[in-house]
């Protein structure tokens, strides 16, 4: 296994500082209870390719996650709840993915 600051390092030099960085501590981005080495927001479509490369090479796995929320049950992730392109980037579109879950959740109450 490539060690996390390997990995973040060598997506950085891809992505960006800005665009790789560590998963926070809230299971956000965990699948089946297991979080991953690291967390890229790629740019562009040669960024989406050579982040793929990478990982292949390295022999990571790769969980793709376009604009949104996962839809977690406990610690298993079931589904998710995507936006692409809202107004004010992706904290608006995290906001209205959370807006939606929400208004979900209680309807099913």
């Amino acid at each position: 296994m490539v060690a996390q600051a390997t990995v973040l390092d060598d997506l950085s030099g891809v992505v960006g500082d800005k665009h790789a960085y560590p998963p926070d501590h809230s299971q956000r981005y965990a699948v089946d209870g297991v979080s991953p080495q690291a967390v890229v927001e790629p740019g562009t479509y040669e960024e989406v390719a050579a982040v793929l490369r990478y990982a292949s090479e390295a022999g990571l796995a790769v969980i793709p996650l376009g604009g949104g929320m996962p839809i977690n049950v406990g610690e298993e992730t079931i589904g998710g709840v995507g936006l692409s392109g809202a107004p004010g980037g992706q904290e608006q579109e995290e906001a209205c993915a959370k807006a939606g879950i929400a208004k979900v959740a209680d309807q099913l109450k």
